[in-house]
Order: C-alpha cells, then sequence, then structure tokens
C-alpha cells in the first residue's frame, strides 16, 4: 500500500500481520529507517539530495517494520520489492 499522509499505529499492526508492504511517499527521514547503500569501488561521497516525488519509506520488505528502509527514487522502491520477492520464494 502506497501513501502520501501516513499510517496510523493499527494500519502498521495489520500489516505486519498479514505480510503487507507499507510504503509513505514523503521528503523527510522517518525515525529508525534505513538508508539504501551500494558498494562501490570509487571514493565514497555524500548521496545525491533528490527532490522527486518518487522518495519515502517502505516499511515491511524482508520483514522490517521498525524504521523500514529510505528509498531515493523508484529504481531503489523496485529493487526493495524484487529483493523481498526473491526472500520470500526461497523460505517457501
Amino acid at each position: 500500500m502506497v501513501t502520501t499522509v501516513g499510517f496510523q499505529d493499527g494500519t502498521l499492526k495489520s500489516a505486519k500481520g498479514r505480510g503487507i508492504a507499507l510504503a509513505l511517499l514523503t521528503k523527510e527521514h522517518q525515525n529508525g529507517e534505513i538508508d539504501y547503500v551500494v558498494n562501490t569501488a570509487v571514493q565514497l561521497r555524500r548521496p545525491q539530495q533528490h527532490d522527486g516525488f518518487w522518495q519515502g519509506n517502505f516499511r515491511g520488505p524482508l520483514g522490517i517494520y521498525d524504521g523500514g528502509f529510505r528509498f531515493e527514487n523508484i529504481g531503489q522502491f523496485l529493487g526493495m520489492l524484487v529483493a523481498d520477492a526473491m526472500s520470500s520464494k526461497q523460505d517457501r
């Protein structure tokens, strides 16, 4: 489920119980979220600031509901969905 408004506590509990992912589209970082990091062979620098619409916090992939993951673009969002699907497939 994707929203721009936010989630109430009951929504988070229901989503966790049913294994549903929740995405909050926001430019604001959320408490406890994990940033998406990619390994590189070049010198590390601060990630670029994104002004695009498709950024926010994603709760639920890989069973992470506390804090969630930060995504900065649609590619990171879809990458997390794929990682979650592959993890779920391996668990079966």
